[in-house]
Formats: C-alpha cells, sequence, structure tokens
C-alpha cells in the first residue's frame, strides 16, 4: 500500500510541538520537520496546495524552504518502514495525567484506503515510540 501522506506530533501546550510531515504529490514527494523552538503553525497536510515545487515556489512556504526535504526517488521505502514501525500500534496510548503531559500523534493515509489511520497518545508510548520519533528527526534534518 502506498503512503499519501503522514504527519506526526509530539509536545505539549506549554513548550511546543515538533512536527513531522511526508506527502506524495504529482510533482513528486517531500518529508518536512519543525522543531517546537520555530513556533510555527502546524500544517494541513490534506490542503492540496501543501506542494514544495522548485519550479512553481509558492510564496506563503517559503518560510520551509530550509526545512523541506524531496523524497520523490526514497518516498516507497521511507513510508514501508514506517508502515512497518506502526503496524502493531494501538489507536491511543493513555498515560496518567500529570503536571507536565506530553502529547503526540500520528495521522497517516494510504492511498488504497478512504480512511486516515490516527494515533495519539498522553504521556504512554508504545515500546518503538523513540525510535520512530528519532528516526523521523533524522530524515527531515537531512542526515539519511
Amino acid at each position: 500500500m502506498t503512503v499519501e501522506y503522514f504527519e506526526f506530533y509530539r509536545g505539549n501546550m506549554t513548550t511546543g510541538f515538533d512536527y513531522f510531515y511526508g506527502k506524495q504529490t504529482q510533482q513528486g514527494a517531500f518529508i518536512l520537520g519543525t522543531p517546537k523552538q520555530m513556533h510555527l503553525e502546524p500544517l494541513d497536510i490534506t490542503d492540496e496546495k501543501l506542494i514544495f515545487d522548485k519550479q512553481k515556489p509558492e510564496p506563503s512556504l517559503a518560510k520551509y524552504n530550509g526545512l523541506v526535504r524531496p523524497m520523490a526517488f526514497q518516498w516507497e521505502p521511507l513510508t514501508e518502514h514506517l508502515l512497518d514501525e506502526v503496524r502493531a500500534w494501538n489507536l491511543n496510548y493513555q498515560g496518567n495525567v500529570g503536571s507536565e503531559n506530553e502529547e503526540w500523534g500520528l495521522r497517516l493515509k494510504q492511498t488504497e484506503s478512504e480512511h486516515e489511520l490516527r494515533v495519539w497518545g498522553l504521556n504512554d508510548y508504545p515500546s518503538n515510540f523513540e525510535d520512530v520519533y528519532q528516526w523521523l528527526k533524522t530524515l527531515t534534518t537531512g542526515h539519511l
């Protein structure tokens, strides 16, 4: 199954959120990581205008130019790996609520499916969560 797009986030309302996006379009494919320190608004991964095309750059997306990574040739193996990693995840992970909480979530759409996969958590994580998070950070910083 081919992944059309994914969005992954981690953080909280106090410190902000790290976001990771990936999307395949007719123009190619990209991944994008926005660290919480940049305080950028979340993107709508389903927005048809969310395309990073060097031939026809979208002015409203210029602030992401240094963060976006073209992935047309690596899209299939990248998303196959992501699917393998999250296949066994439950739909939600609810930990104990404390004074400092951490939220996270994954939103993923495959072209062959009508519905998105949505997974979320609060202070609880699948066993390989940190590996997936670090892998996404590595990919979006250009260290393949």
